[in-house]
């Protein structure tokens, strides 16, 4: 981290740990986590800022996995801190996602919100909407059949003709 040095009239300081307030400090600190644990990368762990998600079918696979990855945090002289951990959990929260067993479910509020979104009447709010739950699809059955209806809406003021039919 030799940007974060700085000088006073006294002596030369410098940060041990990154302040994720810096410019690009999240960035950074990604990329350096990704070129730290390259070689692991999708093979049993995933890194997201300043999260790492190990996965494992067992839990002596865990033990291992868990045992690798600390040695090679150690070894750059990064640390984790124990009580951010959360270790051989089966059900974790993720990113506004609840992760289990090869399966991905998306945090219920979320849901709330799409499902309470109210009739739109321009073409500009059902862009939003389209949008708004376009990331969704995986969560919602037959998701394209559904957007191709509201996607027509979009085309050739479908949607004045349909507020005005109501």
């Amino acid at each position: 981290m030799k940007k974060t040095v700085f000088n006073t009239h006294y002596n030369k300081y410098k940060f041990t740990a990154m302040l994720f307030k810096l410019c690009n400090a999240l960035t950074t600190f990604q990329l350096m986590m990704n070129s730290i644990l390259q070689n692991l990368l999708n093979k049993f762990c995933l890194i997201y800022l300043n999260n790492i998600l190990i996965f494992f079918n067992s839990i002596s696979d865990h033990q291992k996995h868990l045992q690798i990855i600390l040695s090679i945090l150690k070894k750059h002289k990064l640390y984790v801190k124990s009580s951010k951990c959360t270790v051989e959990t089966e059900i974790l929260e993720f990113c506004k996602h609840i992760v289990k067993q090869n399966t991905l479910w998306s945090v219920s509020i979320k849901i709330s919100v799409i499902k309470n979104w109210s009739a739109s009447k321009t073409a500009h709010y059902v862009q939003q909407f389209l949008e708004l739950t376009s990331y969704y699809w995986q969560f919602v059955q037959e998701f394209a059949q559904i957007a191709a209806l509201l996607l027509n809406l979009l085309k050739k003021n479908n949607i004045e003709l349909c507020t005005k039919k109501n």
